[in-house]
């Protein structure tokens, strides 16, 4: 039964990934790291209760994938939007294709 269940694991990471372009936990962490985007731009709440509220439970990883899929630090994102001589960024980051 156990190496039955690897085999179905398997084929369902391989067809999401097939369908979606993510591996599952790939797409998991980009959608909470756009959830995070949107709440850098529109709320005041810290850097590290956004991670925990994404879904991170640890600060360092959350800032890992952040720099990871959008380029830059949650810290350097939200003061590019605060900051009057930079473009905004845009709700929806560009992502890096992490395919």
């Amino acid at each position: 039964a156990g190496l039955f269940i690897s085999f179905l694991v398997l084929f369902f990471i391989k067809l999401f990934k097939k369908h979606i372009g993510f591996a599952p936990i790939q797409y998991l962490n980009r959608v909470r790291i756009e959830k995070s985007c949107l709440n850098l731009l529109h709320t005041n709440l810290p850097i590290s209760n956004i991670a925990l509220d994404s879904g991170f439970g640890d600060l360092r990883f959350f800032n890992r994938q952040f720099r990871r899929f959008v380029g830059i630090t949650p810290k350097e994102y939200r003061q590019t939007a605060n900051d009057t001589k930079s473009p905004k960024p845009s709700n929806r980051f560009d992502f890096l294709d992490n395919k």
